[in-house]
């Protein structure tokens, strides 16, 4: 199952979907895409971040005007795929 969480100022993503084989998992895809999206998204608007991996997990913590809108952004997307797959993604 991937969990993610935004506490503040740092969204977390972290495991795996187990929706289908590896290389094949669309859950993971998309769950992928909404980290690297959010990623050059903050990049864009010239946002200060950085990108933390631990032990099966990716940690963006970011600042600057335009940080907060998008990471809760990334977060409400990932809500939106954990309803569409719930035994697969969880958001806390």
């Amino acid at each position: 199952m991937i969990t993610a969480s935004l506490h503040g100022d740092t969204l977390t993503v972290a495991g795996h979907a187990g929706y289908a084989p590896p290389g094949q998992d669309i859950v993971c895809a998309a769950a992928s895409t909404v980290v690297v999206l959010c990623e050059r998204t903050l990049a864009a608007f010239g946002c200060t971040w950085r990108e933390r991996e631990t032990a099966g997990a990716v940690h963006i913590t970011a600042a600057g005007p335009q940080a907060d809108l998008i990471l809760q952004t990334a977060a409400d997307t990932l809500r939106r795929l954990a309803a569409q797959y719930p035994r697969h993604v969880r958001v806390l």
